[in-house]
């Protein structure tokens, strides 16, 4: 193995273990010795890696984020119409929660901390280059009036906000309903809501 495939699997070891950390501690108490301990990594390497606690925190978030997003991207982008993509889109996101629900309350937990707002320009780019792919496919059912003309950020919202919400919901365990009762009625609501056709 070499030096970069020991240092990217070191660095995967330790999301690894910061995501089991945030699940059993919250993400107000993960410590670096936390993710020392469990990581099995000393606290020097730690930082090396990732520079302090909220850098692995923010790289657990970031790689939270990506995952969900391209999994909503691989049932998006192969749709031909806009109402298969937008609802295609809705029920990605859903699943994507139901099956993964530690990282969804990462990625829940973290928007909800001081830590992003330090981190902007990192989120910036990282919107930038994961939402890209959706984006333009968008692009054109906007350009032909079969989408709604809103500006990015909150075509995004009215998108992925019910599900998100529903999600937490769900997660939060108050909801009285299920991620298959969300996913019989969102993905046609926000089409209803976004679709021009």
């Amino acid at each position: 193995m070499t030096k970069q495939a020991r240092g990217e699997d070191a660095m995967e070891r330790l999301l690894d273990a910061a995501l089991e950390c945030v699940v059993e501690h919250g993400i107000h108490e993960v410590t670096i010795q936390h993710l020392s301990a469990r990581a099995e990594m000393s606290v020097g390497s730690i930082y090396h890696h990732f520079g302090d606690r909220s850098g692995v925190i923010f790289a657990l978030y970031r790689r939270c984020l990506e995952r969900m997003l391209e999994a909503i991207a691989g049932s998006v982008l192969g749709r031909r119409s806009a109402r298969a993509g937008v609802r295609a889109l809705v029920e990605a996101y859903l699943r994507w929660v139901e099956r993964h629900p530690d990282e969804a309350r990462v990625i829940y937990a973290i928007a909800e901390t001081e830590l992003l707002e330090t981190r902007r320009a990192d989120l910036a780019a990282l919107g930038a280059r994961v939402t890209a792919p959706l984006a333009a496919w968008f692009a054109p059912h906007v350009a032909a009036g079969s989408v709604i003309d809103l500006q990015p950020g909150l075509l995004e919202v009215v998108l992925i906000g019910p599900a998100a919400e529903a999600s937490r919901r769900i997660l939060g365990g108050a909801s009285g309903y299920s991620f298959d009762d969300a996913i019989a009625v969102l993905p046609d609501a926000v089409w209803r809501a976004v679709g021009q056709t």
